[in-house]
């Protein structure tokens, strides 16, 4: 399928894997998340497919920014 839309080279396990941490990048739910990745556990989801990203890190440190700095 990754070879017909013009992806060689890429698996299909790695679209799970950008689903899942885009997911965590705009606040999904991770018990969403695990539903929709058929999971058995939210352990599983928030362990093995989310990839915390410099931006999402960035953004969690600003929130706690302002929760100090009122």
């Amino acid at each position: 399928m990754c070879e017909k839309i013009g992806l060689s080279g890429l698996h299909p396990h790695c679209l799970r894997h950008t689903f899942a941490t885009r997911g965590a990048e705009n606040d999904i739910d991770v018990r969403v998340m695990q539903r929709f990745l058929g999971h058995a556990t939210i352990q599983e989801t928030a362990d093995t497919y989310t990839h915390v990203l410099t931006d999402l890190k960035r953004n969690e440190i600003l929130k706690l920014d302002k929760a100090v700095n009122y």
